[in-house]
């Protein structure tokens, strides 16, 4: 199977805005705003807003969520130069993300199992256990294990520059259920380099089409 190249973001809130309201105007107002945007659909197969249920574990993770952005073709980041990214979303996410914080990456996806799952636990590995990986991608009641292989010196901050990071890959795991999740979370073995945590996710856009979250 061909995998999927995306964009994955680690949001910061603005200063001020506590992790409940950057949450609310994220999937409130930020979410349908990108995805009823004309021409979105040019630039993006697929939105996906991951909030937080819980804080995360490991090391120290200083974000308030995770964006997934499917692309349409290969790797490009001419999105940021266009009209509807300046005038329209970029505006809007100045008013509740701390853009000098927010991290981006490009990752290529690799989907071992579709997900069935109500509830999704990530893994953010800087380093590769190969032993532990393997062990990890056929836990025991996992409905769906997608594995984001992220592309060395993709990482970037707003204006598209370089940053200095190294995640090597983005795992996520679905479960039917919080308590499931709660249960591999908490077996997670502390190893250097890996934080970890469950998520909602929310699907603004996919098919073409922008998707109402109730």
């Amino acid at each position: 199977m061909a995998r999927q190249l995306k964009k994955i973001a680690f949001l910061v809130p603005r200063y001020g805005l506590s992790q409940e309201g950057f949450t609310r105007y994220w999937r409130e107002t930020h979410g349908p705003l990108v995805a009823g945007s004309p021409g979105y659909g040019e630039y993006r197969r697929k939105y996906v807003q991951n909030h937080f249920v819980g804080r995360p574990i490991g090391d120290a993770f200083d974000y308030a969520g995770m964006a997934e952005f499917w692309l349409p073709g290969d790797n490009e980041d001419t999105f940021a130069t266009t009209q509807i990214y300046r005038e329209r979303i970029k505006v809007d996410e100045m008013k509740f993300i701390d853009m000098d914080g927010t991290v981006s990456m490009t990752a290529s996806e690799e989907i071992v199992q579709a997900a069935t799952g109500s509830i999704k636990l990530v893994v953010i590995r800087r380093q590769i256990d190969p032993i532990m990986s393997k062990m990890s991608s056929g836990w025991n009641g996992a409905k769906g294990v997608v594995l984001n292989h992220v592309i060395k010196g993709s990482f970037r901050l707003p204006g598209a520059r370089p940053v200095q990071g190294a995640i090597e890959r983005v795992d996520e795991y679905w479960f039917d259920s919080e308590s499931d999740g709660r249960r591999v979370l908490a077996s997670l073995i502390a190893e250097a380099g890996q934080s970890a945590f469950l998520a909602k996710e929310y699907v603004f856009f996919e098919h073409g089409c922008p998707i109402s979250i109730d």
